[in-house]
């Protein structure tokens, strides 16, 4: 497909929080649209086309430089991918999505982000894969609201947005500042990793991507409340009052707990994701782009004889963990670390991974043996960094339009997996219905596990909501 044509000439540096997932094999984040109606694969690409033009992330690649600076630019960007095939199953979205994962971005060619049509005579699902420094996964749900803007009315002009703020110290309140000791921490990992930087290539994590997804196992499984239970749960939860992130959150910990029991520490770890967007000094509004965050804490899953007493608890956990002086700390913190260093990272992480025949091993290896500031840091890293439940909800989702004979109906979002965070929750609310993932990978959780988490979710839901 061609690439749409920038409004102007674009280049910028990439974001440390963007720079954490460019080098990650795992940095994924899926939204599904499933529809009634059937979507011609050339109108689609149109649309596509149109919506590159309103956001500018979409119309770039990534250039990386001799010294390891790696920057967004609009210069000789090839066109962004859009593919059809035949919908065959009801559920093969699913598979389609966990399938996407496992080729890596061409991200010094084209924008990192992929669309693929399953098409039916009555019924379509597009599935948009996307790179998760480039996106959020709000950001997702506001292009595909966009595309469909787009194909119901194709001769509508439609907006461009300004060139959104990144996520920076410069976007960040000024009276948010690190504790001197943690700014000195982090100004002495620099300083370390300055003498010993090692500089990787693109076939180097090109081999790291292709070891990861050979090593691991990616799988989901989608629960859909119905509108009704949708209701009831929004109602309990205002009745209990705690807002519905909590009560699904409390949901999820109780159903682990009677699943799992906490005897292992890692199940009294719990993240949330966070958006970023009214935080900063210059909003990005609904423009594209990486503005999540996450908090993590550690909270005991036993729910005790009332499963809304430990939701109240954990509503005020939550408020702390993600106010907004916790998270734009964390995003300074960012900003602060060396770009470089948060790259290679990843290969101190799943350097191991690869193949001993693979022709740059005998450096991975090395680097990956020697003692070195980024071995300190993972060390201490582990000790705290597995988790049970991951939630990251999107909450309620404005609804698309239905013009031109089309009709959305469903959309899923997939948040990843990650061999840290044991079964990771993708959620949202759309027509008054909520949907949610759990993604996992099978080396981490059996089949056997996930199925009985899944079966007593329901079970507490229809006991809690009185179905």
């Amino acid at each position: 497909m061609s690439p749409a044509n920038p409004s102007k000439a674009y280049t910028r540096s990439l974001t440390p929080l963007e720079r954490r997932f460019f080098r990650a094999p795992n940095s994924f984040v899926i939204l599904i649209v499933q529809i009634k109606g059937a979507i011609d694969p050339e109108k689609l690409r149109v649309a596509v086309n149109a919506v590159q033009k309103r956001h500018r992330l979409l119309q770039c690649r990534t250039l990386v430089d001799d010294k390891g600076n790696v920057s967004f630019t609009t210069e000789n960007v090839q066109g962004i991918q859009v593919t059809a095939t035949v919908r065959h199953t009801a559920d093969q979205w699913l598979q389609e999505a966990l399938d996407m994962q496992k080729t890596p971005f061409r991200i010094t060619e084209q924008p990192p982000i992929i669309f693929k049509l399953l098409q039916g005579e009555d019924r379509s699902d597009l599935i948009i894969c996307c790179h998760h420094m480039i996106c959020d996964g709000l950001s997702l749900t506001y292009m595909a609201r966009d595309i469909f803007e787009c194909l119901a009315h194709p001769d509508r002009e439609i907006a461009l947005l300004p060139d959104p703020k990144p996520a920076t110290r410069a976007n960040i309140d000024a009276a948010v500042q690190l504790a001197p000791d943690w700014a000195s921490r982090i100004q002495d990992a620099n300083k370390a990793w300055e003498k010993q930087k090692v500089s990787f290539s693109e076939a180097d994590y090109l081999e790291l991507f292709d070891a990861y997804w050979k090593h691991y196992t990616f799988d989901a499984r989608s629960i859909e409340l119905s509108r009704s239970q949708t209701s009831r749960l929004l109602n309990r939860c205002r009745r209990e009052q705690v807002t519905a992130n909590t009560g699904l959150l409390a949901l999820l910990l109780h159903t682990q707990y009677q699943v799992q029991g906490d005897d292992a520490a890692y199940l009294r770890r719990t993240g949330v994701a966070v958006s970023t967007r009214n935080f900063l000094l210059h909003p990005p509004g609904e423009a594209f782009g990486l503005y999540a965050a996450g908090a993590m804490f550690d909270f005991p899953c036993n729910t005790g004889n009332s499963l809304w007493d430990f939701a109240r608890k954990l509503h005020q956990q939550i408020g702390d963990s993600t106010s907004k002086e916790n998270i734009l700390t964390g995003l300074a913190s960012a900003d602060a670390i060396d770009p470089t260093l948060l790259d290679a990272v990843q290969i101190k992480r799943f350097g191991h991974l690869i193949d001993p025949r693979a022709s740059g091993h005998q450096k991975i290896s090395e680097f990956c043996e020697r003692e070195d500031v980024i071995s300190a840091m993972e060390r201490n890293r582990a000790k705290n960094a597995k988790r049970g439940v991951l939630l990251t909800n999107l909450a309620r989702i404005d609804s698309f339009p239905n013009e031109g004979g089309l009709e959305v109906e469903k959309l899923f979002i997939y948040p990843g997996a990650s061999d840290i965070f044991e079964k990771a929750f993708g959620a949202l609310t759309f027509k008054g219905s909520l949907t949610l993932l759990i993604s996992y990978i099978r080396e981490c959780i059996d089949e056997e596990t996930v199925s009985k988490f899944v079966a007593t979710f329901e079970q507490t839901l229809k006991k809690e909501l009185d179905l």
